[in-house]
């Protein structure tokens, strides 16, 4: 079962049906079943009909819904996804965007307009609410919201412009919180608020996305997306901690990729002390 928090949906960032790893699902299996470790392949059909936009999703992990990638192989399905937020704002008022700790937003998409009779309706006229064809893609919410952890944003004609006169429009927001990510050769600011620690979940010290951290980079530097290299040191150079800068770079995790442009990315959570 995938499923997400109360207020938010499912939205798969990847997913993998086959055998990456020795360990997993391996108990009281033949080595002839855990051997067959094949390359991930994202399985888009996951995510676009089954499970996106909801908040619970089953799925039978079985060749019948995905087929055989590797006969004889003992597999396992392995889902990464982000519950998504949504935040609808009315007009005239400010919509804060909110992220914890090591967690930045992502806009997923946004709309300021309205497309729906029945969002931000008290107290207006059915003139006011009837056109539900005002669709205005609100590209500045992800423009000055990406990658930050909070956001303030007004929903206001002076902000996204007035799209349809004389209907009172609101401000629909999706957004996930995504780990944070540090380009090679820049520090790493992790930060927990008062009376909270640092403790890190998962980090790596490598490339396993083409699209991040790619500014004004080469294809060469970016074509090698299978650079795992679990960067042990910031659990143990910040755990504990309230603050803890680190840089991304190799003389601090090593080189695990000749030629990649690198990038730290970080999961941490803020613990009591």
């Amino acid at each position: 079962m995938v499923s997400s928090g109360a207020g938010r949906v499912i939205s798969v960032v990847k997913a993998n049906y086959g055998r990456l790893d020795k360990r997993r699902c391996s108990r009281g299996r033949s080595r002839a079943q855990l051997t067959c470790l094949l390359p991930p392949v994202f399985t888009p059909h996951i995510s676009i009909h089954r499970c996106n936009g909801k908040r619970r999703c089953n799925l039978k992990a079985s060749n019948s819904v995905f087929g055989d990638p590797c006969r004889g192989t003992y597999k396992y399905l392995e889902v990464d996804f982000n519950g998504r937020k949504k935040r609808v704002t009315c007009e005239g008022k400010t919509a804060k965007l909110r992220c914890g700790a090591g967690r930045v937003i992502s806009v997923v998409k946004a709309n300021y307009g309205r497309l729906d009779g029945k969002k931000c309706s008290r107290g207006r006229s059915r003139a006011q609410l009837g056109n539900v064809r005002c669709k205005n893609p609100a590209k500045k919410v992800a423009q000055r919201c990406n990658g930050k952890r909070r956001c303030n944003l007004r929903a206001s004609n002076s902000v996204f412009g007035d799209p349809c006169r004389g209907t009172y429009k609101y401000l629909e927001v999706d957004f996930v919180c995504k780990s944070e990510v540090t380009c090679e050769g820049k520090t790493a600011k992790l930060r927990c608020g008062a009376g909270k620690v640092i403790s890190v979940v998962k980090a790596n010290y490598g490339r396993l996305d083409g699209k991040k951290c790619s500014r004004g980079r080469s294809r060469a530097q970016l074509g090698n997306v299978r650079c795992k290299n679990p960067a042990k040191k910031v659990a143990q150079r910040c755990n504990g901690k309230r603050r803890c800068n680190l840089r991304a770079s190799n003389s601090v995790f090593g080189d695990p990729c000749r030629g990649t442009y690198k990038y730290l990315e970080v999961d941490f959570v803020c613990k009591s002390e």
